[in-house]
């Protein structure tokens, strides 16, 4: 079975541009997709829109032009509780983390199931896996903030993966691993 064609266009990019003001171009005429299953890794010079293109699947920005469909929505044409719905299906562990760091490892790791009244048992045992698996167990209870950046980075890697999403982005997932 040809594993190319067998699954699921999950994201697409369709010509798609994006121009910050006064005229930086960050993307020009960008077309591709991604299938259901495939881990794709995108490299890059520094400003080459890495970070951009994972803005514009996550809907952070908007493109200058060109259509962005992602898991079967077009990014521009949906309402925010669409967006909503959406934004629970993608994974998203940030170059800069996005941890609160006055919470504990455990809490920031349990925020994105929290939100989905997931229960506490699937909660505390998903949590366990993934820092055991990010080497991180014993971290569980320490503040964010007290991690070293390698720390927080498996942090958050743990915190995108903990509702098993369906898409999962990573913005420079190892510059300080």
């Amino acid at each position: 079975m040809n594993t190319e064609t067998s699954q699921p266009v999950i994201i697409e990019f369709i010509k798609v541009n994006k121009i910050y003001p006064p005229d930086v171009v960050a993307l020009r005429d960008v077309s591709f997709s991604i299938r259901a299953g495939e881990m794709i890794f995108l490299t890059g010079i520094s400003g080459a829109g890495k970070s951009t293109l994972l803005k514009l699947i996550c809907a952070m920005e908007h493109p200058t032009k060109g259509l962005i469909d992602v898991q079967g929505r077009e990014l521009t044409s949906i309402n925010p509780a669409e967006m909503q719905l959406l934004r629970q299906k993608i994974g998203m562990a940030y170059q800069d983390f996005k941890l609160l760091p006055n919470l504990t490892v455990y809490q920031n790791i349990a925020m994105p199931m929290e939100v989905t009244y997931t229960s506490n048992r699937t909660i505390k045992d998903r949590i366990n896996y993934l820092l055991d698996l990010l080497n991180l167990t014993d971290k569980k209870h320490i503040r964010a903030g007290k991690l070293s950046r390698g720390e927080q980075q498996r942090a958050a890697l743990a915190r995108a993966a903990a509702n098993y999403p369906p898409i999962l982005l990573a913005d420079e997932p190892t510059g300080n691993l």
